[in-house]
């Protein structure tokens, strides 16, 4: 049997049909799925980018909002525990001096976990003292200017009869603090 031209170009044809027909199913199909699945994971991630920009637009609104209420040291990162007590005691002594008031008594209160936050800690100082009223709202002032979160948790306050303008104060200030490192 011999091959004709005829049937020698209908090999040939049937041939190259044949590695067309396997170069698209086995190159070009999968890289378009692979395309169509690289432009899905590109939309999906479009979405979640979308998304993360909305939660930290709404993060930096919520810091700006809790910054007029407790004052700039709400901005701050939470510092670990023992820092955060240290950090406390000094910055309170300081505003206090600075502020005129003078400081009886200090005495760093017993650290409690906050029920709405169980990873963070309450560091609380009592400071008993004896001041004008304007000193002791200047210290309020300053406090909650503070470079750091100082709120106050308690303010107990009573005239001196015997000295006019003094009010003996008890002023409770708390800070917070991780109770544990956050680990990434």
């Amino acid at each position: 049997m011999t091959i004709t031209e005829r049937d020698k170009r209908t090999l040939i044809i049937g041939g190259v049909a044949l590695v067309i027909l396997l170069v698209g199913y086995f190159g070009v199909v999968p890289m378009t799925q692979s395309w169509v699945a690289a432009r899905e994971r590109i939309a999906v991630g479009e979405v979640e980018l979308a998304q993360l920009r909305q939660q930290a637009a709404l993060t930096a609104r919520e810091r700006a909002r809790l910054a007029t209420y407790f004052g700039v040291g709400a901005r701050q990162p939470v510092p670990p525990l023992a820092e955060a007590r240290l950090n406390l005691m000094n910055d309170v002594e300081s505003i206090l001096k600075s502020a005129n008031v003078n400081i009886e008594s200090i005495n760093p209160q017993a650290s409690r976990p906050l029920r709405e936050a169980p990873h963070l800690t309450r560091v609380s100082l009592r400071i008993d003292t004896t001041c004008s009223l304007v000193d002791l709202a200047r210290c309020l002032a300053r406090l909650h200017e503070s470079e750091r979160l100082i709120l106050v948790d308690r303010i107990n306050a009573t005239v001196v009869e015997d000295r006019p303008g003094q009010v003996k104060a008890s002023v409770v200030l708390l800070t917070l603090a991780r109770s544990q490192e956050v680990r990434p």
